[in-house]
């Protein structure tokens, strides 16, 4: 137990030297996971930048692409992440600091992908919390 104690503290000192609150005292969000699959058709067409809040899921790398869940009280959403659109660096801190149970902002800033699937490629954005305390 303090080993994972340990591990989620030396995250948690990663948020803070990349400038980050892992702790902030409010989070945006645009639409719910429920609002953003119903409407995925007329966001993608319109190309809209929204902002989804949620729990991290599911986690599963695969190279260079990394899938993720994100989950809120209304849905469960795939989310996307591509090393070649995201960074190399933005990528890394991705995997190395983020976990399942973790709540995050999502913000979608680049184009919906073709197929009529509910996933993004995208950015992530500010946080609403670590799931630990220093």
């Amino acid at each position: 137990m303090e080993s994972i104690k340990q591990a989620r503290l030396k995250k948690l000192k990663a948020f803070r030297r990349k400038g980050i609150n892992p702790y902030p005292a409010k989070a945006e969000r645009t639409d719910t996971c429920r609002e953003a699959i119903d409407n995925f058709d007329q966001l993608a067409a319109k190309k809209k930048e929204i902002i989804l809040v949620g729990r991290l899921r599911t986690i599963r790398e695969h190279g260079g692409s990394t899938f993720a869940h994100l989950k809120d009280g209304s849905a469960k959403f795939q989310i996307y992440f591509k090393k070649d659109e995201l960074g190399e660096k933005e990528y890394r801190f991705f995997l190395a600091n983020f976990d399942v149970g973790d709540f995050i902002n999502q913000k979608r800033r680049k184009n919906f992908i073709s197929q009529r699937l509910p996933d993004f490629i995208q950015e992530f954005g500010c946080f609403a919390g670590k799931m630990a305390r220093s």
